[in-house]
């Protein structure tokens, strides 16, 4: 019988597959790792990006107001009754009170009939434009304002009521002038009426100092409330003139500023406008002192001997960065003469002096009409360079000047750009638009230039 064949079977090796996904996978891995722990090793740079902005010192005082003013006192004693409201520019021929020695008139005038009244159409238009400049120059912080409005609009009401009996008596007053028993008095010259004393009145350029320092002010906020007057008893306060000085204590820094300044603009807090006025500097003692002299807006500050402005000087408006992302930097400034083209006139550079003569394209980072500048260590210490046309050299080290700038991250890395600073405060500065050699706006500049190094990688 035969032997049946046995099968031989052969095991060939396995064969192994390369992963390539597995790869891929791992590698982005790795990347994303290494990443990552840059991220979190280097150190961070905080981007700004630049803006139009403005500057404008705190130059916010309380200044002290100087006026031509004579208080007016009663020559006789008596009931008062005003005719004048307070706030009034008044003439030679204005009745300003009535003086009645019985007080009968007076207080028949003062309680006649208001039922009746009607207000004319002056009325009706001083009482428009008071609201209005109330409304213009409201502010919720500061309620003093509601107070003054609330007296403007008291004085306007009454004034109407008065006007209004005093037409309604006038023969019961005028028997009573030809009696002898009522007197009505007018200004001795024209002004503007107040019917408030301060305790300031005196105030002149040679003793503002003194009489802001006193310590024994007795102000009378409303003279108008007395029922009667005795001989010799302040009855109102006239204005002469509208011309006036504002008086306030500098420091040195402003009083430099201000020295060759004949006249600046300023702006009044209370309602924001603003007006010209000229400007003195005085030294008294070792303080110094502005002195303001205006010719307008007295009117609407005649109230107060305190007044809230703001000098609008130092006032710059441009490209704003923030001062923290200023650094300085060393430029050699070499004339543009000694420029030439190189790299099959490709590129614009310098001939330095060498082993041999070699020609060296350095970055431009600022130009004027007749150089460049180029930054130090670019062409490092006591360059040598060959004047084109020339077996001269010139060394630039006399040249060198440092200039302030900051780093445009525009691109990804550190360059280093050269500022014109036009203004600086505190914490920011204005700068110029240098167009292609200096920062525009929107572009985006290192937060903090101390710390980063010009070409260094952002991202």
């Amino acid at each position: 019988m035969a032997k049946k064949k046995k099968n031989k079977i052969l095991k060939f090796p396995e064969r192994k597959e390369i992963n390539i996904a597995l790869i891929i996978a791992l590698l982005i891995a790795m990347y994303l790792i290494y990443t990552i722990f840059a991220y979190l090793t280097r150190g961070h740079v905080s981007i700004h990006e630049v803006r139009m902005g403005k500057i404008a010192n705190n130059n916010h005082y309380e200044a002290m107001a100087i006026r031509d003013e004579t208080v007016v006192y009663s020559d006789d004693s008596g009931h008062p009754f005003y005719y004048t409201s307070n706030g009034s520019r008044v003439g030679v021929q204005s009745k300003i009170y009535g003086l009645d020695k019985a007080g009968s008139l007076t207080k028949k005038l003062k309680s006649a009939a208001k039922s009746d009244s009607k207000l004319s159409e002056k009325n009706l238009y001083d009482f428009e434009n008071t609201i209005k400049t109330f409304m213009e120059g409201y502010d919720s912080t500061d309620y003093s304002k509601v107070y003054v409005f609330n007296s403007d609009i008291s004085d306007q009401v009454q004034k109407a009521y008065n006007d209004e009996n005093v037409s309604n008596l006038e023969g019961d007053i005028s028997a009573a002038v030809t009696k002898g028993i009522y007197h009505e008095y007018m200004p001795a010259n024209t002004g503007f009426l107040i019917y408030s004393l301060d305790g300031y009145e005196g105030t002149t350029i040679d003793n503002f100092v003194d009489m802001k320092a006193k310590k024994d002010i007795k102000p009378i906020s409303d003279l108008r409330k007395k029922n009667k007057l005795d001989v010799k008893e302040p009855v109102y306060k006239l204005i002469n003139s509208d011309d006036w000085k504002l008086t306030m204590c500098i420091s040195h820094k402003v009083a430099q500023t201000l020295k060759d300044k004949p006249s600046i603009r300023i702006k009044f807090d209370y309602d924001g406008s603003t007006t010209t006025a000229n400007t003195e500097i005085k030294k008294i003692g070792s303080k110094e002192y502005l002195i303001l002299s205006l010719s307008n807006s007295m009117e609407r500050f005649a109230n107060l001997r305190f007044v809230s402005i703001e000098l609008l000087i130092n006032q710059q408006q441009g490209l704003k960065i923030p001062n923290s992302a200023i650094d300085t930097k060393e430029f050699y400034v070499i004339p543009k003469d000694y420029f030439l083209l190189g790299n099959n006139a490709r590129d614009l550079g310098l001939m330095i002096r060498k082993t041999e003569d070699e020609f060296e394209s350095p970055e431009i980072y600022y130009a004027t009409k007749d150089s460049y500048y180029i930054l130090k260590q670019d062409l490092g210490e006591n360059p040598i360079i060959v004047i084109p046309n020339s077996m001269n050299t010139f060394n630039p080290a006399s040249t060198l000047v440092k200039r302030k700038g900051v780093y445009n991250v525009n691109k990804g890395f550190a360059d280093f750009k050269i500022i014109n600073i036009l203004y600086s405060s505190d914490d920011y500065s204005i700068i110029s638009d240098d167009g292609s050699y200096g920062i525009t706006l929107y572009d985006h500049i290192a937060l903090d230039g101390k710390s980063i190094k010009n070409g260094k990688i952002i991202y």
